[in-house]
């Protein structure tokens, strides 16, 4: 693994296999967009093979679940239309077909790999490291190794990082949200894994998890430059008409449909205000009475049709394309106000919904500009993926 130094050389990233677990097929936005950087050498994506083993392994375990899903509910069908034709019930339905939970074939394995050789991206061969140099750290119980012997493969991982350290002359981004094995209180690399580092140690930047990772200056430039223009927009799904995409619901309306219904499911979801540090939608940026705890999302009524604007990034294998989406929407939030700061409050701008004790129920509304990532597969006509990003006030 050799780089050659020089202000155009593209930031090096490392995942491990933290990164994938729940995305075996790694189609979700953040690693096509990542994918689609490695594609134009904004990045040199590195996965470990071991990454990579890991992976199909979860795959495999993922369908596993899935089928026996499907199983079941087949003969949960099967009981049900027993009983319908007992009552004499006309039903006009199709059995399911079987499936079956066997992805980590040669085919599952080739897919992924092509998938990563098409955008350049460098799966690292096993490391160079000694039988010998992993038992003595597994009995001396250093990380990543744990006092149950735990860690094999992360240590593969880690040694895998070193050799790409000590290849490359620039900052080495390592993705991981495996905070136990390779981190101190959750914070930083551990110090027994940074004194192994050497030289390299400086140049080495843990990062949690891919949306932190697109979110370094260093990449997040880049990220920005994958919008594309309204005309070159234009010009793809004109193209995508020709190519027989125009039987299919037009792309326009699938993202708009995918993001209200987005919006609406973001019903029940907590919320974070300036009263209040708990986890959720941050909405602490907005004009909102002050003493409000413990809310939540209670309605969301997106403006539509007419309030949604979006902007597609570099398409992605053709006929996939990642979309920034925003939705205006008037969203009422419901929280808890102690008798304390109840009086305070500017009444008009709340609806009292009940007192409980010493506090009040009740209910803000606000008007919202709400932006989600999506991803179309315009050649199927479908949304892949849509994930909430942001509430600012409209």
């Amino acid at each position: 693994m050799t780089s050659d130094p020089g202000p155009s050389t593209p930031s090096v990233v490392v995942v491990d296999t933290t990164t994938t677990k729940t995305d075996p097929t790694i189609s979700s936005v953040r690693w096509i967009q990542l994918l689609s950087l490695s594609a134009l050498g904004r990045v040199r994506l590195i996965v470990p093979e071991v990454v990579v083993r890991e992976t199909l392994r979860h795959r495999e375990r993922e369908a596993a679940v899935v089928a026996a899903g499907v199983a079941a509910q087949r003969d949960k069908l099967a009981r049900t239309l027993k009983k319908a034709s007992e009552l004499e019930m006309a039903v006009d339905m199709r059995a399911p077909a079987a499936a079956t939970a066997d992805p980590r074939t040669a085919d599952a394995s080739q897919r992924l790999r092509q998938k990563l050789a098409e955008v350049d991206a460098e799966i690292a061969p096993l490391p160079e490291v000694s039988h010998e140099e992993l038992l003595d750290r597994d009995l001396a119980e250093g990380k990543p190794f744990t006092s149950t012997g735990k860690g094999y493969r992360d240590a593969l991982v880690w040694h895998t990082l070193r050799e790409v350290a000590s290849a490359v002359p620039g900052t080495v981004f390592f993705v991981t949200a495996n905070t136990n094995d390779f981190c101190e209180d959750a914070a930083r690399l551990h110090p027994d894994l940074v004194a192994q580092l050497g030289h390299a140690a400086g140049r080495i930047r843990w990062i949690r998890d891919l949306e932190t990772l697109l979110q370094q200056p260093e990449l997040a430039v880049f990220v920005g430059e994958l919008a594309r223009t309204p005309e070159e927009l234009a010009e793809y799904i004109a193209d995508a008409d020709e190519d027989e995409f125009n039987e299919r619901t037009p792309v326009a309306e699938l993202i708009e449909r995918a993001v209200v219904s987005a919006a609406e499911d973001l019903a029940g979801e907590p919320a974070c205000t300036p009263a209040s540090d708990e986890y959720g939608i941050d909405f602490t940026g907005f004009d909102l009475p002050e003493g409000l705890t413990d809310a939540h999302v209670d309605l969301v009524e997106p403006d539509y049709p007419g309030a949604i604007d979006w902007q597609t990034y570099e398409t992605y294998e053709g006929e996939t394309l990642l979309v920034v989406a925003t939705v205006i929407a008037a969203v009422r939030l419901t929280a808890t106000v102690h008798r304390g700061d109840f009086a305070a409050l500017d009444h008009h701008a709340i609806e009292v919904l009940d007192w409980t004790g010493g506090s009040a129920a009740v209910a803000a509304a606000i008007d919202a500009r709400l932006q989600f990532q999506v991803r179309v597969e315009a050649g199927a006509g479908v949304v892949g993926d849509i994930e909430f990003e942001a509430a600012e006030p409209s």
